[in-house]
């Protein structure tokens, strides 16, 4: 029977993997007060990202944003 190992390292979505209580209570205070101090929370209403759909974006947005990934064709 193969010997049992212990995952480390990050999973898929950045996630750590086996964080203990310590761990993810600090993570979570990060992300809290990172995102309290934000003045721009929806990406809707960031100006660097509104300037850049109708700059280098305007009218290529469907074709990057919606990929058919079962097609050969790019």
């Amino acid at each position: 029977m193969a010997e049992k190992t212990k995952t480390i390292g990050i999973m898929g979505g950045g996630q750590p993997v086996g964080a203990g209580p310590r761990t993810r209570k600090a993570r979570a205070k990060g992300l809290y007060d990172t995102d309290v101090n934000m003045q721009i929370k929806k990406s809707n209403e960031n100006p660097m990202v509104l300037a850049l759909y109708e700059g280098l974006l305007k009218g290529k947005t469907h074709q990057l944003l919606h990929r058919n990934l079962g097609s050969t064709e790019n």
